[in-house]
């Protein structure tokens, strides 16, 4: 086991370490630093939270993703990091000017990406475990946390040594024990008094924050598209910096369906489907799952029916989105879902068809996915997102909107936004209209995971029609009936 006590220990095991290991070493250092900066006087303040924050992202981006934007970009940061750092320690805050200091350390440590700067990176990231360090003692309501700060950089060290890949280190906690969580929430309410608008100027950072500290950070695609943001928005403001993010993460939750929006010939917003790259592919996906379903159904004593959830799912998706690659890869992933869970509660005997059917479904789902890289690439993503708990004060909100783009809409993206609003919370309650797929009173084993793509696909549509609208320049009152709630949708979805 190694020993890390301080900046000398630290230097000496990052010594020779691959560039990316010094760089999530010194991010992870820098993050646990991030709440001296609530020491800091409100004028400190100010003027580096934003500086600060985007030198701890642009790092930890830099240690995944390693890219020649991404390094400049880490450059770029840790300039404007090593300013906001100078200026704390020029008004004697000696928590917030640490906290500064740990995270242009790990913005250098990303930024040293050449051979000979391979010194100076593995003695930046050292320095950015030090002032993580100094930053946690300097705080007075955080000298508990101070002490085990080397404790869990020596933890990181372990995962890094075990030859754990930067993104998996970023998948556990900062802490092991309770965070200083009493300065992380006075962090965020001061940078909310101080714009006068927390959740529209901070709402990302505090989001992005809180999935450093878990160990469930926001998707990494989404993060390097925020460390990608140009410098002149940067420079110019928080402000201007939260719009970009809203634009970025709205155009992030479009991007989850493979499809696109478009005016149809009546001038009435519709879906166009993109098709896969393999002639007659889904020709012969539908075919094989029809037969196994066709076959698990005359299969005796297997207990499925026309009316059992799962076969709905299936014939719904196979008589109306026949077309649609990216909706049968969802549907074919919820009905196998739903099939493996009941036969693992036992609602349905384990027989060969039964359990033929779901592995039909997952071969014709990864087929799919195979097919388009794009198709397996939102795979991963909605794997990866974690819906939010809406209140159904918010659900009502998303679904009047749902409905005003509906009646605005045809063919499938009418429909579908018609029958997925059903699926959000406080609609059914508020309305007792029944579920078009799912009568009222049918057994639903799986209401979870049949919220979660009804809910994501109104998300991903919204938004999508939004940036449509707002690109085109058309139909801007519609566009800004979504654009009043694209807040909500985004801190719904990540």
């Amino acid at each position: 086991m190694v020993e890390i006590t301080d900046r000398a220990s630290a230097r000496a095991w990052l010594e020779g370490k691959p560039r990316e290991v010094q760089v999530a070493f010194a991010a992870r250092a820098a993050l646990r630093a991030l709440p001296g900066i609530a020491a800091a006087p409100d004028a400190t303040l100010g003027g580096i939270a934003l500086p600060v924050m985007r030198a701890m992202l642009t790092s930890s981006v830099a240690a995944v993703r390693s890219t020649d934007d991404v390094n400049s970009a880490a450059d770029s940061a840790a300039a404007r990091s090593a300013a906001s750092a100078a200026a704390a320690y020029s008004a004697d805050d000696s928590a917030a000017a640490r906290s500064a200091a740990a995270a242009r350390s790990a913005a250098d440590s990303a930024a040293a990406r050449s051979a000979a700067d391979s010194a100076a990176a593995d003695s930046a990231a050292a320095d950015s475990a030090a002032a993580a360090y100094s930053a946690a003692a300097a705080a007075a309501a955080a000298r508990s946390a101070a002490t085990v700060v080397w404790m869990e950089i020596e933890r990181d060290v372990e995962r890094l040594a075990a030859q754990e890949s930067p993104e998996l280190v970023f998948a556990y906690a900062l802490w092991a024990n309770e965070p200083p969580t009493d300065e992380i929430s006075q962090l965020w309410d001061r940078l909310g008094r101080l714009s006068g608008d927390q959740e529209k100027t901070w709402d990302f950072w505090e989001r992005w924050y809180e999935g450093m500290l878990t160990g469930n950070p926001l998707p990494w695609d989404l993060q390097e598209a925020v460390a990608l943001i140009p410098d002149e928005d940067w420079n110019t403001g928080p402000e201007r910096v939260a719009e970009r993010i809203r634009e970025i993460e709205a155009r992030s939750i479009a991007n989850t369906l493979k499809e696109e929006v478009t005016f149809s010939a009546s001038g009435r917003l519709t879906l166009i489907a993109t098709p896969v790259n393999r002639s007659g592919l889904l020709g012969q996906l539908i075919d094989t799952v029809e037969n196994a379903v066709d076959l698990t159904l005359l299969a005796p004593r297997n207990e499925l029916t026309e009316e059992s959830h799962q076969i709905r799912i299936i014939r719904n998706a196979l008589n109306r989105y026949a077309n649609d690659a990216q909706r049968l890869e969802m549907d074919f992933e919820r009905a196998k879902a739903l099939q493996l869970t009941d036969i693992a509660n036992e609602a349905l005997p384990s027989s060969a068809a039964n359990n033929d059917l779901a592995q039909t479904l997952a071969d014709a789902a990864g087929a799919l996915r195979d097919s388009d890289r794009d198709i397996a690439r939102n795979r991963e993503t909605l794997n990866r997102i974690r819906l939010a708990q809406l209140s159904d004060k918010d659900g009502q909100k998303i679904a009047a909107v749902a409905v005003e783009v509906a009646n605005a809409s045809e063919g499938t993206l009418r429909e579908d936004l018609l029958e997925d609003r059903y699926r959000l919370p406080g609609v059914r309650r508020a309305d007792g209209v029944p579920d078009p797929i799912v009568p009222m009173g049918a057994p639903e084993r799986n209401a979870g995971l049949e919220a979660a793509d009804a809910q994501l696909r109104i998300a991903s549509r919204l938004t999508k029609v939004w940036g449509f609208l707002r690109d085109k320049k058309e139909d801007i009152g519609l566009a800004g009936s979504i654009a009043s709630i694209i807040a909500l949708i985004i801190a719904f979805v990540f």
